[in-house]
C-alpha cells in the first residue's frame, strides 16, 4: 500500500462490507475503519460523494460519527467539506 492506505472488501447476502486502513511509513495500521454500505451509514451511491468524519474524537467504526459529503465527487485528499467546531 504505497499511499498509505489499505482497502478491502467483504461481500456478504445483500451489501459489502468494506475495511480502509491507514498506514505509517512502516506499513504498520495507526487507523482502521469498518463500514457498511447500507444505512444507517450515510448514503455516498449518487454522485460520488466521501465519508466524512464529523469529529475525530468520535468513534470511527459508529456510522453516526460520518457524513456523506456535501461536494459531487468527494474530497479525496482534501479538507472535509463539513465544518467541526472545536468549542
Amino acid at each position: 500500500a504505497e499511499d498509505g492506505i489499505r482497502d478491502s472488501v467483504a461481500s456478504r447476502g445483500l451489501g459489502d462490507v468494506y475495511k480502509r486502513q491507514l498506514l505509517d511509513a512502516s506499513n504498520e495500521t495507526v487507523y482502521e475503519l469498518t463500514y457498511d454500505d447500507k444505512s444507517p451509514w450515510p448514503d455516498t451511491s449518487e454522485g460520488g460523494h466521501s465519508l466524512e468524519l464529523i469529529d475525530v474524537r468520535l468513534d470511527p467504526n459508529d456510522p453516526f460519527s460520518w457524513i456523506s459529503s456535501y461536494e459531487e465527487g468527494g474530497t479525496p485528499g482534501e479538507i472535509n467539506s463539513i465544518a467541526v467546531s472545536w468549542g
